[in-house]
Formats: C-alpha cells, structure tokens, sequence
C-alpha cells in the first residue's frame, strides 16, 4: 500500500496517534535502525517475525499474567508493567534461556560424585 493511499484510507488523528506511539516504542526499546537486506533475507526474516509475533500473541494474551490496563495510564509505566509480566509469564512458560549452576555436581561412573566449581 502506497504511502498516499494509507493517508486515505485512516484517518489523519490515527495516523497522528500511530507515529506517536511508534517514536514512544522506539525510545524505550533503544530500537535501531534494520540494515539493508536483499529479498532473499526479507522472506527468512519475514517467516521468523510471524512465528515470533504468534508465539508473543499467544504469551501476551495469557490473562493470567496480563489484565486490562486503564486507559489513562503513562506510557512508561504501562510498558514497566508489561515488561515485568512478560517476564513472569515467560519463565513460566519455560521461554526463558536455561542459566548453567556454577556448582554443579554429578556421580562419575565409578559412582564416585564429582563437583565442578567454577575457577576463582
């Protein structure tokens, strides 16, 4: 869809409200700037943002760790908020990168245990 016929099509206050939120998105993310990436690199990307954006709908719409917000609230703290029920729900949900223990302990064959600590 071409620029001009997005400006058309909605409504000049939703497009307003959009950017708004978009430069707001970008400021607490940190977000950059994507590189230049060819066709063939844009279709990879675009199969793997569609897995992402299902699997983040389905988390995001869990209600047991994400409520109605009030329509009111300040853009950094409903993000603050978000972000620490994100959090929550993804360990739950095993979504998380597993943190090795420093202090693991296993038996060896000779049923003898052996404890690795890590190097001072």
């Amino acid at each position: 869809m071409s620029p001009r016929a997005v400006h058309e099509l909605i409504d000049p206050a939703c497009l307003d409200g959009a950017v708004e939120m978009f430069q707001a998105i970008a400021e607490m993310t940190e977000a950059a700037a994507a590189p230049e990436i060819d066709d063939d690199l844009a279709t990879k990307f675009s199969w793997r943002l569609a897995g992402l954006t299902t699997l983040a709908d389905l988390v995001g719409s869990d209600a047991m760790f994400f409520g109605a917000t009030p329509l009111l609230t300040p853009i950094d703290t409903y993000w603050r908020d978000a972000s620490n029920s994100a959090r929550r729900a993804l360990g739950t949900k095993g979504l998380v990168p597993s943190t090795p223990r420093a202090d693991l302990a296993i038996k060896g064959a000779a049923g003898k245990r052996l404890t690795y600590r890590q190097p001072n």
